[in-house]
């Protein structure tokens, strides 16, 4: 299955439990701060719920946004990036 066929099929809210459980604690408090109560908790309840996500599903999502966010000349840069980071973590 495609990135994109497989970052589809995720409902919205364990995307975003995905992504805050990829950039470190940090990171994700800095996000969460900036949502509202509700938001905080579904995401919350989310990301408690989410039990071993497989390396596919964080992949696809992460080279999504990547590919929403960056200019050509920077997601060149990701993608070495991550190719990195994805060879040090197996």
């Amino acid at each position: 299955m495609s990135d994109k066929k497989l970052a589809d099929s995720i409902p919205y809210i364990e995307k975003a439990s995905i992504l805050l459980l990829t950039v470190g604690e940090e990171a994700a408090a800095a996000i969460l701060k900036q949502l509202g109560p509700k938001e905080v908790q579904r995401i919350g309840t989310a990301m408690a719920v989410l039990s071993d996500v497989k390396r596919e599903k964080v992949a696809a999502e992460l080279t999504l946004l990547l590919l929403k966010l960056l200019t050509p000349q920077a997601l060149v840069l990701a993608l070495i990036a991550m190719c990195v980071i994805c060879s040090l973590a197996r």
